[in-house]
């Protein structure tokens, strides 16, 4: 098995999007955390040092430790100082490295690579069992109880699970890397968030000489005083008591004469085992030899390594000992993780209980008495170790880092009050946007109002604005969708907003304008935070309310970060002066925008040159972008006329954008074709009718309009509120495209358009004073009612619409009102290709 396994415990459905296989690879500034950066430690120390001196060839690599022996060529140390009264107790010293540690890894690096118990790092190593698994792991009831007041009784326990809590919560940019299969198991036990986030990336070695002949045995052991003659087993260990030197020691007691034991190792438990060795009659034939700077002499000195663990989150030594073609006989998986990657009477002998001297002496013996077998662990167990150099477990690392940091273009915030809100269309445009910028290599983190949806795939930052109108505005929705109860709402909504009533009486006062306005100051404030910490390329402000532009111009003026600013709506009303202070604040954003923006984005053609003449300083920097929407994500269905011709309407209606022409237009078409009664019918889909279009329905004659209301997201089927309408315009006969009656419709294209492009159904289109919009409905071949004059705006003449419903109807009738089968261009990949070549 390659040393580097992930054995199921990563998802791969969980991976961060590969790198273009085209980019070079990054050199990542890498900080690595260890307070003993030293070789000559534990296995866990040459696990630090030898990956970080590997990643310093291709990386620059930092590292922050209290203490350090050797420093690897192109690894830069950082020492953390140890004030004298924080050395004791240990636990102290934790929290204060993980404190200081976070405190300077905080900014500046791609990576930060824990070895510790820390609550911060992109990358953790976990090198021991969790210390929720040793504590509460297989106990119920009352010993469950007892442990957890052993817990909350001790300082010590209580930090190190609170630390351990917070380095293994769920993270979006982190992994963790166990040293072993049954870590990873234990791990994941321990804290199921950690499901697909966790990858296996075993220990390595530097070389692997193999087995050493006669004379090289024997020089070795002349070197270390063992005795020349005989069987020689091995046993390394700091903790004697946990890696199972008292079961090896009875074992040994009934084994021939001739075999000795050579215990390599510095444990307090020292003359604990002197002693009992001399009390089972072995102080002859045990020789304790101390911590050895140096291992390899023993390895050659050495018949047999035995490695009776009770608990070994690998075993280092295990694979060392391979490496120098030792036979091994060591605890099985339950006791030793590197047990899960070797296969048993093939690599290594395993013993499924260590702590039984007769089954410990069993499996020495039977590798002891047969030659070939002991051969054949040997070799086996060599060719492993060859495997498991550190150059593959580095390059394991790099490739999780590379990752985690994958080759970027740029990485952008996105400022968007409105966002992941299903069926508004100032969200529709940026959220849908979203996934076409990230597959270009862009990272977006976005920062938006707290109305919709908390996105689960990209960096999302929802934001309160400070404003108490606008937090009571907010307040209002976000209740709304907490408490469905309506009673309930109100007495919690008039309990908050009691307090907010004198601050908001002072802000009508002053602010007479939009209650979002104060979001910007919140967005301004998270924004700087997070371009303090991480560096980024373009600030892209968009979403409806003109606060994200003011948040924009703010952060670009703070840090000189370049600002692309999208105006969903036109901010001013052609051939109009502003003169309501709402209006006035949004001429003094779009001003804004042309005086400061580096590129300044609007829907259509007329709004960009009004906003050109508006502010000729504009220049250059101005660019026309159709937003457009994407393929619906269904198959669709074939067209099939129904018993009844259905004109559709999907979308908000308001007194300037309402039914009132339509209606009396139906009422025409049946009053002289009394045969259509009860065979026409007018679907509408939204939110409430305007007071204009209900009194119009309610005064017709033929009443054969059908309110459907707004459809939201169904929790049966999974459906979201848009894609059930997308598939309800499927089923209508003919689409009405409302534009409105109002100057700035000159300067505006409803998004629903776009949609109804994709619908492949015929398009009826009132269209008041905007020739691009006309130009795009009739050269996809559908049917454009041109509504007043720029000297004389009115609503559609009844019968130019009645003309137009007469002629759609007939085609129904006659079977030819087919799908045109057309595939819209004006689609938001192809809006994203434009946006990223400005």
């Amino acid at each position: 098995m390659n040393p580097v396994d992930h054995a199921g415990l990563c998802d791969p459905g969980g991976a961060p999007h590969s790198p273009d296989a085209r980019a070079e690879p990054r050199r990542l500034r890498v900080a690595v955390l260890s307070r003993n950066f030293d070789s000559s430690g534990g296995g866990a120390e040459r696990y630090a040092v030898a990956v970080a001196q590997r990643l310093a060839q291709q990386h620059e690599v930092h590292v922050f430790t209290q203490h350090a022996g050797s420093v690897p060529p192109g690894v830069t140390l950082h020492r953390v100082p140890l004030p004298l009264p924080l050395r004791r107790p240990r636990w102290i010293n934790q929290l204060y490295f993980a404190t200081v540690t976070w405190w300077r890894t905080r900014q500046g690096f791609d990576i930060v690579h824990s070895h510790e118990n820390t609550w911060h790092g992109n990358v953790q190593t976990a090198h021991v069992l969790p210390v929720k698994h040793n504590i509460f792991h297989g106990k119920t009831g009352w010993s469950q109880a007892a442990a957890l007041l052993k817990v909350l009784s001790s300082p010590r326990l209580l930090v190190y699970l609170a630390l351990e809590r917070l380095r293994y919560r769920a993270r979006r940019d982190g992994r963790v890397v166990a040293t072993s299969v049954p870590l990873g198991a234990a791990l994941l036990r321990a804290y199921p968030t950690l499901q697909g986030r966790i990858e296996v990336i075993a220990p390595g070695i530097d070389h692997a000489p193999g087995r050493c002949d006669t004379g090289q045995q024997r020089a070795a052991r002349h070197s270390l005083g063992l005795p020349e003659q005989g069987t020689g087993l091995l046993f390394v260990g700091n903790d004697f008591k946990k890696k199972g030197l008292p079961a090896l020691l009875r074992a040994l007691v009934d084994m021939p004469q001739a075999d000795w034991l050579a215990v390599v190792g510095n444990s307090r438990q020292l003359p604990q085992m002197q002693a009992m060795a001399a009390a089972l009659g072995l102080a002859a034939r045990v020789h304790f030899l101390g911590a050895r700077s140096e291992m390899e002499p023993a390895y050659r000195a050495a018949d047999l390594l035995v490695h009776p663990t009770l608990e070994d989150s690998y075993a280092m030594v295990v694979l060392e000992a391979m490496a120098c073609g030792l036979p091994v006989v060591l605890s099985g998986p339950a006791f030793c993780g590197i047990a899960a990657h070797l296969r048993q009477g093939v690599d290594a002998c395993m013993v499924d209980q260590p702590q039984s001297e007769s089954a410990l002496r069993a499996a020495i013996a039977a590798v002891l008495g047969d030659a070939a077998l002991r051969q054949s662990l040997s070799a086996h167990g060599h060719a492993f170790a060859e495997r498991a150099h550190w150059d593959g477990v580095a390059q394991a690392h790099a490739a999780l880092f590379a990752r985690l940091c994958p080759p970027r273009r740029a990485r952008w915030l996105m400022l968007s009050h409105a966002f992941n809100m299903d069926g508004r269309a100032a969200s529709q445009t940026i959220t849908d946007k979203m996934p076409h910028l990230a597959a270009a290599g862009v990272e977006l983190v976005v920062l938006s109002g707290v109305l919709g949806r908390r996105d689960t795939v990209y960096e999302h930052h929802p934001i309160w604005p400070l404003g108490p109108a606008g937090i009571r505005f907010e307040l209002r929705h976000v209740l709304r969708k907490h408490l469905p109860q309506a009673w309930l709402y109100r007495v919690v909504m008039v309990l908050l907003s009691l307090p907010l009533l004198p601050f908001m009486f002072i802000e009508k006062l002053f602010w007479r304008i939009e209650s979002s306005w104060s979001w910007w100051l919140s967005a301004y404030a998270v924004g700087r935070w997070l371009m303090y910490r991480r560096r980024f390329d373009l600030i892209y402000s968009t979403g409806g309310a003109y606060a994200a532009h003011i948040a924009g111009a703010a952060l670009q003026r703070a840090t000189g970060v370049p600002w692309m600013a999208e105006v969903h709506d036109p901010m001013v009303v052609p051939d109009s002066t502003p003169s309501t202070p709402q209006q006035i604040k949004q001429a003094q954003v779009e001003g804004l925008i042309c005086a400061h923006a580096d590129v300044a984005i609007w829907f259509t053609e007329q709004a960009l040159a009004s906003a050109r003449k508006r502010h000729p300083g504009l220049g250059g920097r101005g660019y026309t972008v159709l937003p457009g929407v994407d393929a619906p994500p269904f198959t669709f269905e074939p067209y099939k006329p129904g018993e009844k011709f259905v004109l559709g309407h999907f979308g908000s209606l308001s007194e300037t954008r309402n039914l009132v022409s339509t209606i009396a237009a139906l009422d025409l078409l049946l009053d002289q074709q009394p045969t259509l009664s009860g065979r026409v019918e007018l679907h509408v889909y939204g939110g409430p009718l305007d007071r204009l279009s209900a009194a119009a329905a309610a005064q017709a004659q033929h009443h054969c309009l059908r309110h459907f209301g707004r459809i939201e997201a169904n929790l049966a089927t999974g459906k979201s509120g848009r894609e059930q309408i997308l598939q309800r315009m499927r089923g209508v006969d003919v689409l009405l495209l409302l534009h409105g009656a109002e100057p700035i419709c000159a300067e505006y294209i409803p998004s629903k358009m776009y949609e109804y492009l994709w619908m492949q159904r015929p398009i009826m289109a009132l269209v008041h004073l905007n020739g691009q919009m006309a130009a795009i409905l009739r050269s996809m071949g559908h049917v454009v009612i041109e509504t007043g004059s720029h000297n004389s705006p009115t609503l559609a003449k009844t019968t130019d619409l009645c003309l137009a419903l007469q002629l759609l109807i007939f085609d129904w009738s006659s079977g030819i009102l087919v799908d045109n089968g057309l595939q819209s261009p004006f689609t938001t990949a192809a809006s994203c290709v434009k946006l990223l070549k400005l």
